[in-house]
């Protein structure tokens, strides 16, 4: 019974979901986080790019200095926007990579709206290092 769980799980994974009519992409937020400190002055950040549509369905993925986050997400209507949800990490777990748990199965990580100077970021459980507000143009389609 265990494995038929399992086998399902994985299927329901795989399985393609589409996002909101509109929204679908790849949205990209180059987090500048300054210099290091160790005198060289080189630039360290972090790239956080957004998923829609395809295969992947919602996927948030994290990658730069000291940061390797990758999660499962879903896209739901909110108002004009789409409300980016935590499903699980990369595993289907809902703790991360030290064994901790972050966010809250169905936590809105932000909202995603379109405003005149670009697509309008409002933060919500997810808030990256980089970030100078809760709302702002962070992510570009890419």
């Amino acid at each position: 019974m265990r494995r038929l769980a399992m086998a399902a799980m994985a299927m329901m994974a795989a399985a393609p979901v589409t996002a909101q009519p509109g929204w679908t992409g790849r949205y990209v937020f180059d987090a500048d986080l300054g210099r290091d400190g160790l005198g060289k002055g080189i630039t360290i950040g972090v790239t956080h790019t957004l998923v829609l549509g395809g295969k992947a369905g919602c996927v948030l993925v994290a990658e730069g200095y000291q940061t390797d986050t990758y999660i499962r997400c879903t896209a739901t209507p909110a108002g004009t926007g789409v409300r980016i949800a935590f499903k699980s990490h990369r595993d289907g777990s809902l703790v991360n990579d030290y064994g901790v748990a972050q966010y809250k199965p169905g936590a809105t990580l932000f909202t995603l709206t379109r405003g005149k100077r670009g697509v309008v970021t409002t933060w919500g459980a997810y808030e990256p290092d980089g970030i100078k507000g809760k709302s702002g143009v962070y992510f570009r389609k890419g």
